[in-house]
């Protein structure tokens, strides 16, 4: 029970970074799943996390401004590239889909 407070912080800062992801990734940042099951969704991730994180050799889990900042910031990155790879994966299925269609259409009797 010493750690537990470096159990909390890594606790907090991976609640700060999977709350990043679940802003901008594309499947969380949907409308369709209500606001009450993200926040379990991201809470129960942290809370399994956390002792993980704080386990890690190397780790500085100390809250302080510049480590939410960085937290909440590699949260964005990840949940931005993975809207953009579904964005850009959006119109290259779009482009298969039609070609298949004009070969179905055009092939030889």
């Amino acid at each position: 029970m010493d750690r537990w407070p470096e159990y909390l912080c890594a606790m907090v800062l991976t609640l700060i970074r999977v709350s990043g992801v679940i802003v901008f990734a594309p499947f969380f940042s949907s409308s369709a799943l209500p606001a009450r099951a993200k926040i379990v969704f991201a809470a129960t991730l942290a809370f399994l996390l956390g002792p993980l994180v704080s386990s890690l050799p190397n780790s500085n889990s100390e809250l302080r401004f510049a480590s939410v900042v960085g937290e909440l910031a590699v949260g964005l990155v990840y949940g931005l590239v993975l809207a953009l790879l579904n964005e850009g994966l959006y119109p290259a299925c779009n482009l298969q889909s039609s070609l298949c269609s004009l070969h179905l259409l055009f092939r030889p009797l």
